[in-house]
């Protein structure tokens, strides 16, 4: 059992040793993905001397008993699809567009309301490490990890303490190193004694 402190700590023994061979310029830039994320990368920029910003990400969810992700959008970026879900549902990212551009504004909004705007000029040139509390689909963190290749970062990193092996596919194309500890089938919330999601008024 994993606790987001010590998942913290874990995960920035091995960002440290992956950075150490990465040339550097700047100090590197950790991005959370809230919502739980954000206590473990706030653990991972302390222990390496980071700068620590968060990039907000909406989904886009099916009306059905699983209630399946279907597509994930950064106020930034273009959307991630589900394409076999999609599928599976007998509909298509077309028929999406208007729930995307609505979780888009939402994105926007949250941004500017925890004030989590991030200019293209604190990206380019650094070696930017995205961090989550944990990947299930891997769809929220392409979205991040895509809004983030745009502004040309030195390097571009996934790091996250536990993943799904569907994830870990899904990641492969989307970033430049995964580092994961563990790869579980379990439910997420299995693999922390503490598991909760924080509320947005608690994204600052």
């Amino acid at each position: 059992m994993l606790l987001a402190r010590h998942a913290g700590v874990l995960l920035a023994k091995h960002v440290t040793v992956h950075l150490g061979i990465v040339a550097m310029s700047r100090r590197p830039l950790v991005i959370a993905v809230p919502h739980g994320g954000l206590p473990v990368a706030a653990r991972v920029a302390a222990l390496i001397g980071a700068d620590l910003r968060a990039v907000v990400v909406r989904r886009v969810t099916a009306i059905d008993p699983q209630r399946a992700c279907l597509a994930t959008v950064t106020a930034e970026g273009s959307p991630v699809f589900d394409h076999d879900s999609i599928r599976r549902l007998h509909t298509s990212a077309d028929a999406l567009t208007v729930p995307v551009g609505r979780q888009r504004t939402e994105a926007a909004e949250l941004t500017a309301r925890y004030h989590h705007e991030l200019p293209n000029t604190e990206i380019t040139g650094r070696v930017v490490v995205v961090v989550d509390d944990g990947l299930v689909t891997g769809l929220s963190a392409c979205a991040v990890l895509h809004r983030l290749r745009a502004a040309r970062p030195a390097r571009l990193v996934m790091a996250t303490p536990v993943t799904s092996p569907e994830a870990r596919r899904r990641l492969v194309s989307c970033t430049d190193a995964l580092i994961c500890p563990h790869t579980t089938t379990t439910a997420l919330e299995q693999c922390y004694a503490d598991f909760h999601r924080l509320p947005d008024g608690d994204v600052e």
